[in-house]
């Protein structure tokens, strides 16, 4: 279980910070913007994990990271306690993920 979410969590660490572009973060207020993005984390998630028979993986990782980027796009700003926040139910759908 810990390396699935050693795994599961740098995807999402790279799919976040390094090939998310600055107007993809300004834009994802689009509902087009928020799939590509939910999407590549989706993506990035069944490349890393290499379990191709186990489809459900990025399926999960697809809905709850849209659900919790839309959730979040209610705030009006980005303060530093809410993007913690966002990042903790990000990283604890990932462990739920790896646990299941």
């Amino acid at each position: 279980m810990e390396k699935i979410a050693a795994v599961l969590i740098a995807a999402h660490v790279i799919a976040d910070f390094v090939l998310q572009t600055g107007s993809m973060v300004n834009q994802k207020d689009r509902m087009g913007f928020l799939l590509v993005h939910a999407a590549s984390h989706a993506v990035l998630s069944y490349v890393v994990l290499q379990a191709w028979t186990c489809w459900q993986a990025p399926v999960f990782v697809l809905f709850f990271h849209g659900v919790i980027d839309f959730g979040k796009k209610c705030f009006k700003t980005e303060t530093p306690a809410i993007f913690i926040i966002d990042q903790m139910i990000h990283v604890f759908s990932l462990l739920f993920l790896a646990w299941m």
